[in-house]
Formats: structure tokens, C-alpha cells, sequence
């Protein structure tokens, strides 16, 4: 009952493929152990095919899953593959009744092997918590127990239980931690939604008034600049359509937020910039700010349609903070674009920078930054990106400007 209850606790919460098959292998070995507590170790039995069976089957599903996108296909062809092997093996030991520790041997070998790849896997994970150290503590304490399960076969009565029931013991905290781990994620992808709902909130509230700014001041210059009036009222209607397009893309970013899924296109990243560009320096010519760009060749990338907002935004942050020319670049590597923002606004504290490109620094961690720099860094996150920020030093080693470049997944 225990086991069942706790395979449907964890399917309930697991939230990816990957960790549901390594619910299902959990559970396919635990329920696979209980019928070999009930076997004999000098006689091969019914339940020794179901516990051979259910390590087998249980370990095939725990390699499967050690990547995070895992192939419907994949797992078809694992378990069928696995099902098949075991029963084969099973059914041949069956056959020439080999003591039930003999023919475990291998089986426990198998399960040490699954579990070592598993533990490798997990290793270079970010995650942490007292749930995740007991999971990788149980997964650890498996291996050296299955391979030791050869022992047995020294004094097969005395120790073939005490092996079968401390990897009981080891699965049992195996079960609890992956329930725990999972809950904890469930908590953290909440109060992410919450934060997003925050942030969605205060870019409507910063953006919508860039754009009625502009609006605004293109009235006022068609007013006052009658010789080039048609094209203030160009930028007017321009950016009341931009206007129109970018609230459109907050209701898109709403329900988003609420499956937990950002909305991706396949997207000109040089077209999005130039766009930004063009308009800015329309809107900044009196104010004689500057932003210096040379296009590159054309950068297809996967992102959100709100990449636009991000690069707006650190570019607005810069002249807002004094810089009066903003130098815009782009380029690729083997796997991503990039567009690199330079101002001369003085540089940034170590905090500011902590908080933008640490992805563990909430913006409720780090109070007293402005909606600019909040804004930036979770507007990054949510076009699908990734931020890198530095200062950019004098002669003197004094930071004079800042450099942000903005990662984002090439188009295949």
C-alpha cells in the first residue's frame, strides 16, 4: 500500500517525462523487491522471475530518463527490449532452477551499473536542497550494495535477506526523497509563477509608458516641427501599433505564465534590433544621445517576440542613466546569436550585476534596484535568452560603461 500510494503521490507531481520514468523504474523495482523478500535463496521461484524482472525493466526505465528530453520512441523500444530480456533470462534460469542467488547476481550487477550512470548524470546538477542530497545519497548507497550482493553466495541463508531488505531500506528513502524533491519543485515553479505574474505587472506598467512617451512626444514635435510633421505622425502611428502588438504579446505571456511555457517564433534578431534602433534615435535626436549600430548578416534565432522589449530596455536604462552614445554589435557562435549593448553610463555596482545574471537572486532578494534593471533581467528570461553582464574599465581601471550581451538559441 505504501508503494502504491507513494508511485501515485509521485506521478501526480512529477512535472516532465523524465522525472515520471524515474517514478516508474522506482516503482517497477520496489514492487520487483518485495517479491524476491518472499523467495528462497536456494530455490529459484515465480517471485525470483518478477524480482530479476522488475530490476531489469526498473534500471532500463532509470537509464532512459538520465536525459531531460526523453523520445516516446526511446522508451517504447527500452521497455520492450527489457520486458523481453528479462523474461527470456528469467524463464531460462526457470528452466535449470539455479539457486535464486545465483541467478540474482546479475540482475543486482545490472541495477549497480543503471544506478552509476544515474549518479553520474546527477552530479553537474544545480539543484540543491535536503531532498536532492538524500536522493543522490540513496542512489549512492544502492550501487556498492548491489555490487556486494555477490557476497551472498558465501552464506546464501544468513545474508540473502540482509541484502534484500537494506536495498528495501534504500528504496524506501529512494521513494521518499524523489516525492520531497518534487513537491519542493512544485513549490519553486509556484512561486516562479507568482514572480512572473510580478514582473508581467511592471513591464505592462514601464513599457506601456515608453510607449505613450513616445506617442506623446512625436504629438508634441509634429506640432512644433512642421517641416518634417508627416514624419513625426509616422513614429505617432509606428508606436501606437507597436503599442497595440506588445500588449497582445502580455496577454500571450499571461496564459503562458500559466503553463508554465514561454511562447517561442523563429525570429530575425538583426531585423529586431534595427527596428529598436531606428526608432530610439528618431526619439533621441534632440537630446543628442546616440546609438551606434552596423548590422550584421541576417541572425534567425528561437525566442520569444518580447527579445524586442529587452534589448529596448537596456538600451532606454543607459541613456536614463547618462550615457550619451549606446554602441550596438551582433554576431554568432557555433550554437547561439548574440547582441552586445555598450554605454558609458559609469559602470555597475557588484550587486546589480549579481542580481541580473544570477538566475537564484529573486528581485523580492534584492531590494533597492530600480523597475529598469528588474525589468531587463526578467524580461531576458522570459524571451527565452540568457544575459551576461560586465563593466567595461578606463585606463585607470575605473569603470566607465557597462557591457550586456543578450544569448540566444540559433535557428536550426
Amino acid at each position: 500500500m505504501f508503494i502504491l500510494i507513494m508511485t501515485i503521490a509521485i506521478l501526480r507531481f512529477a512535472g516532465s517525462p523524465q522525472f515520471r520514468l524515474w517514478a516508474a523504474g522506482w516503482a517497477t523495482i520496489t514492487v520487483g523487491h518485495i517479491f524476491g523478500l518472499f523467495s528462497a535463496p536456494r530455490a529459484f521461484s515465480l517471485p525470483d522471475v518478477l524480482s530479476i524482472s522488475g530490476m531489469v525493466v526498473g534500471g532500463t526505465l532509470i537509464v532512459i530518463a538520465r536525459r531531460r528530453r526523453v523520445k516516446t520512441r526511446r522508451v517504447g523500444t527500452g521497455i520492450l527490449l527489457s520486458v523481453l530480456g528479462s523474461l527470456i533470462y528469467a524463464s531460462v534460469c526457470y528452466l535449470l532452477t539455479p539457486p535464486a542467488v545465483v541467478a540474482n547476481v546479475p540482475a543486482h550487477l545490472y541495477s549497480s551499473l543503471v544506478f552509476s550512470v544515474l549518479l553520474v548524470g546527477l552530479l553537474p546538477t544545480r539543484a540543491r536542497g535536503v531532498f536532492f542530497t538524500l536522493f543522490k545519497s540513496s542512489v549512492a548507497m544502492w550501487i556498492p550494495t548491489s555490487v556486494l550482493f555477490s557476497l551472498t553466495l558465501l552464506s546464501p541463508d544468513s545474508l540473502y535477506p540482509v541484502f534484500l531488505w537494506a536495498e528495501m531500506a534504500i528504496l524506501v528513502l529512494m521513494g521518499g526523497a524523489i516525492f520531497g524533491f518534487l513537491l519542493m519543485l512544485n513549490d519553486f515553479r509556484i512561486r516562479q509563477e507568482i514572480a512572473a505574474s510580478a514582473i508581467l505587472g511592471g513591464i505592462i506598467q514601464h513599457d506601456v509608458r515608453n510607449y505613450l512617451q513616445t506617442i506623446a512626444s512625436s504629438l508634441e514635435l509634429m506640432r512644433t516641427d512642421e517641416e518634417r510633421f508627416e514624419e513625426w505622425l509616422q513614429l505617432a502611428g509606428e508606436t501606437t501599433e507597436q503599442a497595440i502588438v506588445f500588449v497582445n504579446q502580455m496577454r500571450e505571456f499571461s496564459v503562458a505564465t500559466l503553463r508554465s511555457a514561454a511562447p517561442t517564433h523563429v525570429l530575425d534578431i538583426v531585423d529586431v534590433v534595427t527596428s529598436v534602433v531606428e526608432t530610439m534615435n528618431r526619439l533621441r535626436r534632440s537630446s543628442r544621445q546616440h546609438i551606434a549600430f552596423e548590422p550584421c548578416a541576417e541572425l534567425r534565432v528561437i525566442a520569444s517576440t518580447v527579445v524586442r522589449q529587452v534589448v529596448w530596455n537596456i538600451i532606454d536604462n543607459s541613456f536614463k542613466h547618462g550615457s550619451k552614445v549606446v554602441t550596438v554589435g551582433c554576431g554568432k557562435t557555433d550554437d547561439h546569436a548574440y547582441v552586445t549593448i555598450e554605454d558609458q553610463a559609469g559602470g555597475l555596482d557588484e550587486e546589480t550585476i549579481a542580481y541580473l545574471t544570477d538566475p537564484d537572486i529573486a528581485y523580492a532578494d534584492a531590494p533597492g534596484l530600480g523597475m529598469g534593471i528588474i525589468l531587463i533581467k526578467g524580461l531576458t528570461g522570459m524571451s527565452g535568452g540568457e544575459l551576461h553582464v560586465e563593466n567595461i574599465s578606463g585606463g585607470d581601471g575605473t569603470a566607465i560603461g557597462t557591457r550586456f550581451t543578450v544569448l540566444l538559441p540559433l535557428a536550426k
